[in-house]
């Protein structure tokens, strides 16, 4: 199998790249820039492509390097995949891990995946959709999450309100581009559900609870460990299920600690920031979507516990947004210090330059502000 990844420039993309690698298979990277991921010793072959070209860029890749199989990994790249899917297929051996734009549209239209999700029975939090600044006297409770309906607006993820005027001071911004979602804050902890679905059947699962995030006040995993919720996986695959799911996905829940459930926050249909945890926990999800790819029957691994911190770069960059930097750079510590807590700072032994590169940009990161993925 010579496989073309896309958008390996993120932590992982570099997952995806390692974890294939080590089974021996053929990669060939791709990004619309340069990154840290192609100096990995498991990249065969790399190329550039162009995001406004990406069909017939990729189309010209998949005939040049002899690919027979594909794997979008980044949000832009498997929507892209998702839409010309048809297209992309006949050029290929194997069949792409996505769904068809039909369901995708469901998913990545927040709105329409909102009204799903409270017609099947999972909840997301209290919401109302605004076009505008009118009505904001219903919303009782702060503070409040604003997110986009859709995620090609350019604004940032997610913001937050602490009163009626900080929420239609956000609203008046961001309205103008979209129709904006505004929920209650949960409190609580973050969990997930991750699936490898092949036509509608659930194969493989794991489960993470957050234990850090950045930033500090809620995004992306910087530390995490396993977990088993007997609810979280009932709520999770009731929705992809739904969906009659086909390839990876991310369901992302808020276990609410005032009502004693799991809040559905999103549908991510790719693979997620903290895929080494799944991975150091037995849960290859990268190669046994290749043996699904490949037409070999899986089965469920049973998982380990693990703790996965993540120094390159979320855990260090979760220091500069805490309210306590003194105490977020003691939780940083202690796991660091910590041999049972696994690190992405492993990988330096077994695949340096990445780990190198990715290094660079931390600090990169804590002097100019700016994530790098």
């Amino acid at each position: 199998m010579r496989i073309i990844l896309t958008e390996v420039r993120t932590k992982h993309g570099l997952s995806v790249i390692r974890n294939l690698g080590r089974r021996g298979l053929h990669l060939i990277c791709s990004d619309h820039m340069l990154n840290p991921s192609f100096s990995s010793k498991y990249c065969s072959e790399c190329f550039i492509y162009s995001k406004e070209k990406f069909l017939e860029d990729l189309k010209c890749a998949i005939r040049k390097h002899r690919a027979n199989a594909l794997i979008p990994i980044g949000y832009e790249s498997t929507i892209l995949t998702s839409m010309n899917k048809e297209e992309l297929q006949a050029e290929l051996e194997y069949e792409i891990p996505v769904v068809p734009w039909e369901t995708m549209s469901k998913v990545v239209n927040k709105e329409k995946l909102l009204d799903i999700s409270d017609r099947i029975g999972v909840s997301p939090p209290r919401t109302r959709i605004f076009s505008d600044v009118n009505g904001l006297e219903e919303i009782e409770k702060y503070p409040v999450v604003v997110k986009s309906t859709s995620e090609k607006t350019g604004l940032k993820k997610v913001e937050y309100a602490n009163s009626k005027n900080e929420l239609r001071e956000i609203l008046s911004r961001r309205v103008k581009v979209g129709k904006q979602i505004v929920q209650e804050y949960v409190r609580g902890f973050g969990a997930a559900f991750f699936a490898l679905y092949w036509r509608g059947r659930m194969k493989v699962y794991f489960m993470h609870r957050r234990v850090r995030e950045y930033p500090y006040y809620g995004g992306v995993s910087s530390c995490a460990e396993s977990y088993w919720h007997e609810d979280l996986l009932r709520r999770g695959k009731r929705l992809l299920d739904h969906l009659n799911w086909h390839g990876i996905a991310m369901v992302e829940f808020r276990f609410d600690l005032d009502d004693e459930e799991f809040k559905l926050m999103e549908l991510n249909p790719k693979f997620w920031g903290s895929l080494d945890l799944a991975i150091e926990s037995g849960v290859e999800f990268p190669y046994l979507l290749t043996k699904c790819m490949g037409g070999e029957e899986i089965r469920q691994p049973r998982y380990r516990f693990k703790k996965f911190q993540w120094l390159l770069s979320e855990d260090v960059w979760r220091i500069r947004t805490s309210p306590n930097p003194l105490e977020s750079a003691k939780e940083m510590l202690t796991d660091l210090l910590d041999f049972s807590t696994e690190k992405d700072l492993k990988y330096i032994g077994e695949d340096p330059l990445p780990t190198i590169g990715r290094a660079i940009y931390t600090l990169m990161g804590l002097i100019g502000g700016k994530s790098f993925g």
